[in-house]
């Protein structure tokens, strides 16, 4: 039968196995808990949850020392990530590879991790303030069913023993999510209740993290579409500079002349065109003058004028710095 199995480091020289429990999703196992608590420390509390397919570890708490939780497991898990406070890391290990990463606080993430080795580390700080929840397969499985595409991404990576995170950059923790665990962390019920409400609880909290995710990358792609008639000026911007780059011209006289603020003619024109409009212009001038020199044979004064340089010296200097050579010796590369 495939476990998880928990051990606790509390410093160099001591090892204490803490929990050895199964992978596997079963409703009538017996919630158990492993409690610490500091009266003299206002809010200490440190806890660990487990039953069969689930381990919470729950830290409230001043650590005078640093604790590592060290798991290893024979299926893949989920990990729910909710940091608050304090200097927390996670190590996962599989043969020679490592993956060190710290979490940030005020944040939360979703870990899918593949059959290997996980540390949890809480260094000695004033105050950590974390909630995590590991879940085997069976167990996770059981609570979300394969409803949504976000869920869909997580199940094939538990059923492929593929590593993943829920978001590549770490999520702000709400209040609601802060709310939920509170309510963990107070909840006087006990026996089968108790661990009903766990399980509603942690849904809640899965759930919570979908639909932030989910509100999140929606803003980020409103944020990122060019409405129709802003992508419209920027292609009459376009077109203006194409036809004109051989006279200077300001990003404020451009905006006027198309109708769009400075703002947005400088970031829609980045955004569409992957350059900027100073870098499109030169780009213009400069193959201009290359076409200029090498099919009319005109003198560098003549040419510079003719892409917008009064001066020759800048012009060259422009020229060389964009292809990497001086007009002079243009005749005699092929571009």
């Amino acid at each position: 039968m495939n476990t998880i199995q928990l051990i606790e480091n509390l410093s160099a020289n001591s090892q204490k196995k803490i929990i050895d429990i199964s992978e596997t999703y079963n409703p009538s196992s017996k919630l158990y808990s492993q409690e610490v608590s500091e009266t003299s420390i206002e809010k200490f509390h440190q806890r660990k949850l487990y039953t069969d397919g689930l381990i919470i570890i729950d830290n409230l708490t001043a650590l005078k020392e640093k604790v590592t939780y060290n798991f290893t497991f024979n299926d893949s898990i989920l990990v729910m990530k909710f940091h608050n406070q304090g200097k927390n890391t996670v190590l996962t290990q599989k043969k020679k590879k490592e993956n060190y990463k710290e979490i940030l606080e005020k944040t939360h993430n979703i870990h899918v991790i593949s059959p290997k080795e996980l540390n949890i580390t809480f260094d000695a700080t004033n105050e950590v303030d974390s909630f995590f929840i590991i879940l085997s397969k069976a167990f996770y499985l059981k609570l979300i069913p394969n409803q949504n595409e976000i869920n869909s991404h997580l199940i094939q990576c538990l059923e492929n023993n593929t590593s993943t995170y829920f978001s590549e950059k770490a999520l702000p923790l709400n209040q609601d999510m802060k709310r939920i665990i509170d309510n963990i962390r107070s909840c006087t019920r006990t026996g089968s209740l108790q661990r009903l409400c766990l399980e509603i609880k942690i849904t809640e909290l899965l759930l919570l993290q979908f639909e932030q995710y989910e509100l999140l990358k929606t803003r980020q792609k409103t944020t990122n579409t060019i409405a129709p008639f802003d992508q419209k000026k920027i292609e009459e911007a376009k077109l203006y500079l194409e036809k004109n780059f051989h006279t200077p011209i300001t990003i404020k006289k451009l905006s006027l002349i198309v109708g769009i603020n400075e703002s947005k003619l400088k970031a829609y024109f980045k955004k569409s065109y992957n350059q900027t409009i100073h870098s499109f212009v030169i780009k213009l001038r400069m193959e201009k003058a290359y076409q200029l020199i090498t099919e009319q044979n005109l003198l560098m004064k003549e040419v510079s004028l003719k892409i917008g340089y009064q001066n020759p010296s800048h012009f060259s200097a422009a020229f060389k710095e964009f292809y990497g050579f001086a007009p002079s010796v243009a005749t005699s590369i092929q571009l």
